[in-house]
């Protein structure tokens, strides 16, 4: 009795397993887009970075008021500050002061950020973790501040200062050479100290912080276990990318070269070279101990992606300031692009990199102009918004967005000025059934096929609860995604069977129940779909059958409710 059943109802479900479309994103440099920036809010002292929230609101970090400030969703910077410390920092020196901001990866939860600034007595580099104010999220508790690593310095410049969680959740603290000039110490290539290093620390397992397990160094006698490379002259800015994790850094060059290193998310161990090697150039380690360090070229450096010099064609530059990867999707054509500029000549440039090679490099300063009287200048850092747009900062007070300067062809179903793919590329959990559209896009909920159930209307399914009962069956579900069960409800008289199918087209999938109800013309029965939360945006078809012996093949079939899940 069951496999005609079957048979019946495969046939009128039409069930067969369409291909998924497989769905990648490559962005790469958009002939047919140009650009522009905009002005998203001014009026900042000396400001050194820019953090977006995915609420829309962005942290900027002043360098000597010692303030973290907010520019709200709206454009507006708020009148209270989110976070004042001028009581601890020292900005005596140009490169002094508040100078770094991170937000743990668990912030929306934990409330934790940590800070990087420069205190005296002694001079010395110090980071802080603090905690967002309990009941106010534009506040901090300025009294949480609790160290978690703080070194001497011993001359006024070359602090570093950024920080940043990589994709490892670990905290990454870029930090200069100690200053002066031309390394006179030689810190950087100095295992025992942690100048000219970048450092990892995991601050999530110990108190302040542990170690993490894969750091390069950790069972190396003679370096500090904190090292997760060496040999950087001043990594006042340095980035990774929110899709792949690649590290950018902005290293600031001597007297000739300014360099940008890539590295890829994994273990460090890197030697960056300084002050063996300026960008591709040799240097002199004149203060080195003999043989502590590889000669110039030697295959352990790693040499930079790129660098430029003081006398390059774009003329007039001398200090690198380290950039961000665009991953904004309403410039889909620009998505991978890192940019960073130069200090003194106020110059923006841009490039694409992968598989250890640089492409699409190019200046962008006058493309980039903003236009209206305003001007970019003295280019401090860039940062990310919430949307993954590239923000530019400059030491004049103002905070600019790099967008379109019209807008781009777009496949936006949903009509927020985003590319579809894109969203997807960055956030897979958009389209839970992998079909390459957003699932916000496709129709979810009930509706009906199978028009002419034989006979008419003989058993009618009513949907999600509903109380329009039919001719013999109810249809109610119990869950949506996690676990949704299917309930078939018989009304007919004692004894009388009823066959529910429910088919999953995209899996190819039919699961087949039946029962005889008891006496009294009442029974449930239930006919579960898979818990898997890919589930979503998938089409699921149920139809009832009963024994008619007055119809084709004997069955009667209900009209058919077809179900698409929501995300």
């Amino acid at each position: 009795m069951t496999l005609p059943v079957l048979t019946r109802i495969k046939q009128a479900l039409g069930l067969a397993a369409p291909m998924l479309l497989a769905c990648s994103f490559s962005g790469a440099a958009d002939a047919q887009t140009t650009l522009t920036t905009e002005l998203v809010a001014n009026g900042f002292v000396k400001p050194v970075e820019a953090i977006g929230n995915p609420d829309g609101r962005i942290f900027v970090v002043e360098q000597n008021s010692g303030l973290i400030r907010i520019i709200g969703p709206a454009g507006g910077v708020l009148a209270t500050p989110f976070l004042n410390i001028k009581s601890k920092i020292k900005s005596s020196g140009n490169e002094e002061g508040l100078l770094g901001l991170a937000f743990h990866p668990d912030y929306e939860n934990n409330g934790y950020f940590y800070v990087n600034y420069t205190a005296s007595s002694p001079n010395r580099t110090v980071v802080e973790r603090y905690s967002v104010s309990a009941t106010d999220k534009n506040i901090a508790d300025a009294g949480s501040g609790s160290q978690v690593i703080a070194f001497n310095q011993p001359y006024s410049n070359h602090n570093g200062g950024c920080l940043r969680f990589g994709s490892d959740g670990y905290l990454y603290i870029g930090t200069g050479d100690g200053g002066s000039a031309n390394d006179p110490q030689c810190n950087a290539q100095n295992p025992a100290s942690f100048l000219g290093k970048m450092l990892r620390l995991d601050v999530d397992s110990g108190v302040p912080y542990a170690i993490p397990p894969s750091n390069p160094f950790l069972s190396t006698p003679g370096y500090l276990p904190e090292i997760w490379a060496i040999g950087l002259r001043n990594p006042w800015r340095f980035g990774f990318d929110t899709l792949n994790g690649d590290m950018y850094i902005g290293d600031v060059g001597q007297s000739t070269r300014e360099e940008v290193n890539v590295v890829g998310p994994g273990n460090g161990g890197f030697n960056f070279g300084w002050k063996i090697m300026e960008g591709i150039n040799c240097f002199q380690t004149g203060a080195c101990p003999t043989g502590s360090f590889p000669p110039c070229n030697n295959p352990a450096l790693t040499l930079p992606a790129t660098d430029y010099g003081h006398s390059s064609p774009f003329g007039g530059p001398c200090s690198i300031s380290g950039g961000e990867v665009s991953r904004d999707c309403s410039i889909p054509g620009f998505f991978g692009t890192y940019y960073y500029a130069d200090y003194c000549s106020d110059q923006i440039f841009s490039f694409e990199y992968a598989g250890g090679v640089v492409t699409n490099h190019v200046q962008r300063t006058a493309e980039l102009a903003p236009g209206g009287g305003l001007s970019i200048s003295s280019i401090t850092s860039f940062g990310v918004d919430g949307d993954g747009a590239v923000l530019i900062v400059d030491q004049g007070g103002e905070i600019f967005r790099i967008i379109a300067a019209s807008q781009p062809a777009l496949a936006d179903c949903d009509g927020n000025g985003k590319d579809d793919t894109c969203e997807i590329t960055m956030q897979p959990t958009l389209d839970l059934n992998s079909n390459g559209i957003l699932d916000s896009c496709e129709a979810c909920g009930f509706g009906t096929y199978g028009v002419g159930a034989s006979p008419v209307n003989y058993m009618t399914l009513a949907g999600a609860g509903g109380t329009g009962l039919g001719g013999v069956a109810q249809f109610v579900t119990t869950g949506v995604v996690t676990g949704p069960v299917f309930d078939f409800v018989s009304l007919a008289q004692a004894s009388t069977p009823v066959v529910g199918g429910v088919g999953l087209v995209n899996l190819g999938l039919v699961i087949l129940t039946g029962v005889a109800p008891a006496s009294g013309g009442t029974a449930v029965y239930n006919a579960p779909i898979p818990t898997d939360p890919t589930l979503a945006g998938l089409a699921v078809y149920i139809q009832s059958a009963a024994p008619d012996s007055g119809q084709p093949g004997g069955w009667g079939l209900s009209n058919g409710l077809q179900l698409t899940l929501c995300p």
